[in-house]
């Protein structure tokens, strides 16, 4: 993290999953990360956490697309559906990694 390391990997983690996976706000975060483990961090602080966390992880996420790409893709699917009025995708693929014997059941 760049925040001159006030923000460990550990709590960066902890920061990026209650705002991106459990939908938590910055503010509540905020709350939650002085009430459980007595820490002040600024709504910027947070921010730049998910920020920093997003722009790590995006080459693990093209590693990902082009493993998937390149896999015997057993199937796909996407769903829409609406958040705070703008309209998300969610994808989702089917592969077998583990051992390439899977029967496809479609």
């Amino acid at each position: 993290m760049t925040e001159w390391r006030l923000v460990g990997p550990g709590l960066a983690a902890l920061i990026a999953y209650l705002t991106m996976e459990m939908r938590v706000t910055r503010r509540k975060v905020q709350l939650f990360l002085f009430d459980v483990l007595g820490l002040k961090l600024s709504i910027g602080t947070i921010q730049n956490c998910v920020v920093e966390s997003a722009r790590t992880l995006a080459p693990v996420e093209n590693q990902v697309v082009d493993e998937l790409l390149d896999s015997s893709l057993l199937h796909a699917d996407e769903a829409s559906h609406n958040e705070a009025g703008t309209r998300l995708w969610l994808w989702v693929f089917m592969t077998c990694f583990a051992c390439g014997a899977c029967v496809s059941w479609l």
